[in-house]
This record gives C-alpha cells, structure tokens and sequence, in this order.
C-alpha cells in the first residue's frame, strides 16, 4: 500500500476515467430510453387490438340458426314472389333460368299447390324459394341453398329443427343442398311434408 501510494499517478489516468464515465452513461441512458420507447409502443398497440376486438376470440358461428333465423324472418313479412304460378314444372323452368338447378321437393310437399318463388341470398350463395299452400291461409316454404354455405351439414344426418317465434323448421342436407322446410304450427305438422316421412 505504501508503494503503491508513493509511486506517481499515471499522467492522464484520471482524466481518461472521468472520460469513459461519461462516455458510459449517455450510451446507457440511451439504451434505457430505447426499451422504454419500444415498451410504450408496444403496451400502445396492445390496448388498440384489445379496443378493436383484434385479440377478443372469435366467437363461434352457428350457420344453420343465422340461415335458420334470416329465412325465418323473410318470410314473416309475406314477400313478394319474383315469380308466381300454380304449376311446379313451370317454377322449376324458372328457378333454372334464375339460379341454381331447382331443388328436389319432398313428395308430400309437391302434393300442396304451390303459390310461386324467388332467388335470396345467404352469405353470397344464392337461396331459392318455392312457397306452397296448406289448408286455410297457411303457408309451407322450401328453401334451398349450395351446401357450400353451410359445410356442416352432413348428407345422412337427421334434420335440425327449430322453433322461431312459432315458425317451425327443418333443416337437412342432400347431396350438394341445403333444404329446409318451414310453417307455423307443430314439429309433428312439419314432420309430415319431409323426405321418408
């Protein structure tokens, strides 16, 4: 220790610490500020995504009740027919012209004189509807639509039935279509107008 003190201080030794010191901390300083500008901005983008719903879980879809229940509502409100005639030949002519090859009625349903139809849209997928007569004022619909729009439906599985406020449906896949039928009154009513009924 006592040589140590004796012996002379390097020239310029603590000038040239002094010099590292500051050189040192801006650079740390800088550092400091750089991680804080990249955690700002990114604690900024993560309240934006949760704002706009980008990070929310997408919430599961159910096809068959949104084209259940946009079908439903369609027809609550009597629509107009594009088309009108008591002759189903000539309905399927025009569903062939106009949209996608007409659809395979059910037997019973084809037993009821038919009002008329017209081509809806679901999801970009074009809907035809043909409307039939039942007893009194009462109506019977057949939609149907590419099975495209709704890949979950299976050919083979039993239909979906459903109850809108007292509209009745059911809802199955043939092949490469969609079908469902809908009235008001029973599921046993509608039961009778389906395939192997």
């Amino acid at each position: 220790t006592a040589q140590l003190a004796s012996s002379p201080e390097p020239f310029g030794l603590k000038t040239r610490i002094l010099d590292q010191q500051e050189e040192s901390t801006p650079t740390r300083r800088l550092a400091w500020r750089w991680i804080f500008g990249v955690a700002s901005t990114l604690a900024v983008l993560l309240l934006i995504a949760q704002f706009t719903g980008l990070l929310r879980p997408a919430k599961p879809t159910n096809l068959t009740a949104e084209y259940t229940r946009e079908m439903t509502s369609f027809i609550q409100m009597a629509p107009p027919l594009a088309m009108e005639s008591n002759d189903l030949g000539e309905i399927k002519s025009w569903l062939a012209k106009n949209a996608e090859p007409p659809p395979t009625v059910p037997a019973r349903l084809a037993a009821l004189r038919p009002l008329g139809c017209r081509v809806l849209s679901f999801r970009g997928h074009d809907v035809t509807l043909i409307c039939f007569a039942r007893e009194g004022k009462r109506l019977a619909h057949l939609f149907t639509v590419d099975r495209a729009a709704m890949p979950q439906m299976k050919p083979g599985d039993k239909p979906v039935f459903a109850n809108d406020n007292g509209w009745m449906t059911a809802t199955w896949a043939e092949a490469d279509r969609v079908y469902m039928v809908t009235m008001q009154g029973s599921r046993a009513a509608l039961e009778q107008y389906l395939p192997n009924a």
